[in-house]
């Protein structure tokens, strides 16, 4: 049986017609600071291992919180940050009911740094989805 991993960054995208550009990266990216931006990703069959979100970040951003749940079935997963745990969004108990964490410490994304889901246990966790709030921070 074939498994399949989707992830999916949802950025909303700002245009601003006819608008001259001042020649500054540095005041492109301030008018991006603080923008939230989501991540999804889907997993049909769950297995205990780490999966790699994002290999290198292209900005820097703070993970705010997680969204997970499965179809059925149960899993434990982890979110981390260049194998460092992110506090708030470890230990998540994952079932049929959609389950929300709050990332509170060691969260920060930096450029070139892996995003990872660690899945620490599942019991036959299948259509698993997972969502993660993301504001860019530069």
């Amino acid at each position: 049986m074939k498994k399949l991993l989707f992830c999916l960054l949802v950025m909303p995208l700002t245009f601003a017609l006819g608008e001259a550009s001042s020649g500054s990266s540095s005041s492109a990216n301030s008018k991006y600071k603080n923008l939230k931006e989501e991540l999804t990703s889907f997993v049909a069959d769950l297995e205990v291992k780490t999966y790699v979100l994002s290999i290198k970040s292209a900005n820097t951003y703070k993970v705010e919180s997680m969204s997970v749940r499965c179809l059925t079935g149960t899993a434990q997963v982890d979110i981390e940050i260049n194998d460092v745990v992110v506090t708030g969004c470890n230990n998540v108990a994952v079932s049929s009911s959609t389950a929300s964490a709050t990332c509170t410490a060691a969260n920060l994304l930096s450029k070139d740094q892996k995003l990872e889901l660690k899945v620490d246990s599942e019991t036959s966790c299948v259509d698993f989805s997972l969502g993660l709030l993301l504001r860019r921070v530069s």
